[in-house]
């Protein structure tokens, strides 16, 4: 019985490792890229944020929206800091000599809350984006925004062809 539990405990410690690089390696290629790169599919060979700028922001429009986008990415740089922190740590804990689950289930706890701090903080930024926006300029990005998602979505899931 002790065998089986090692073994098992064993197990569960490489998934959780491979699960951690491979989240961190995601997050790392994902968030190291320019800001908005996600929209850069459905928008042609621009920027997503200079197709954003794109959507014929007036220049009270475009004061407003400076400290937004600020905002966004200090705040989201401390996001990603910590989600950073936060792996390394789960990591020191998956290579401990002896494994504390506690402490394991707290960390993965904490990477939870930091990505829905992340996902809020986005959503937040979309909400505030959309409140500067006249009608015409919500159609575009919005539309261009469910297409970017959509066709990552077709990719992934091997139906969308090239």
């Amino acid at each position: 019985m002790p065998v089986k539990k090692a073994i098992l405990y064993g197990a569960l410690a490489v998934g959780i490792l491979c699960l951690a690089v491979c989240v961190t390696y995601l997050n790392l290629r994902h968030f190291t890229k320019p800001r908005y790169t996600r929209l850069e599919e459905p928008v042609g060979t621009a920027t997503a944020h200079d197709w954003i700028h794109s959507l014929g922001w007036d220049v009270e429009q475009e004061k407003k929206l400076e400290p937004l986008e600020e905002t966004l990415s200090l705040s989201s740089s401390r996001i990603q800091t910590e989600l950073a922190e936060e792996r390394m740590a789960l990591c020191r804990l998956l290579r401990a000599d002896s494994l504390d689950q506690k402490a394991v289930e707290r960390s993965v706890g904490n990477l939870g809350r930091l990505y829905t701090e992340q996902e809020r903080l986005v959503v937040g930024h979309l909400v505030a984006m959309r409140e500067l926006m006249r009608p015409d300029q919500k159609e575009k990005f919005f539309d261009g925004l469910i297409r970017g998602i959509c066709e990552k979505c077709r990719t992934k899931a091997g139906s969308h062809t090239h």
